[in-house]
């Protein structure tokens, strides 16, 4: 699990830098002259922009413990599986943390930011998460609402894809 671990930090790494400079490229552009020599002429900045890898390595590293973890089970119940408890369990030990994350940014946060932009924040928080709050419960926020703009919370997308593959996964697991 050592070898894991550290594919999981590099990933982390990568993962946690490409957004850093995706978020700067958006809030302030790539407008002066240092930084479009930067961005056109550097082989490190293509490999930092393929920061989308690194979540792939995460998804392969879920599925690949989910694996071996669903072949202990399987072989330690002589073949059987109880379906509805392990998606029950797995619901049971990832929303309290998502509902307390939603109540925070959802219903707190919005009236207590001061700043030059907490206005703006305020309405699409409110406006974002008064519509579809409970898809982030239901882990289908990468289904309804449609439009990624209109997601609560839209960096919990990765949670919806994950119980979406945990739960596809379990039949799968059976073959």
């Amino acid at each position: 699990t050592d070898c894991f671990n550290g594919i999981r930090v590099w990933s982390l790494a990568w993962i946690v830098f490409a957004h850093t400079v995706y978020y700067q490229a958006f809030i302030t552009g790539y407008a002066d002259p240092v930084s479009q020599r930067i961005t056109q002429h550097s082989p490190v900045f293509v490999v930092l922009l393929s920061g989308e890898f690194a979540v792939d390595t995460m998804f392969f590293l879920s599925a690949f413990l989910f694996a071996q973890l669903m072949h202990k089970q399987l072989v330690k119940s002589n073949g059987r599986l109880p379906m509805m408890m392990a998606i029950l369990q797995r619901y049971l030990r990832l929303t309290p943390s998502l509902a307390f994350a939603l109540l925070l940014y959802a219903f707190v946060f919005p009236y207590i930011l001061q700043g030059p932009f907490a206005v703006a924040l305020q309405k699409t928080v409110v406006k974002r998460c008064h519509v579809s709050w409970w898809s982030e419960l239901t882990y289908t926020m990468n289904f309804i609402p449609w439009e990624y703009s209109k997601t609560c919370m839209t960096w919990t997308w990765y949670l919806g894809n994950d119980m979406f593959f945990f739960i596809a996964g379990l039949p799968i697991t059976l073959l």
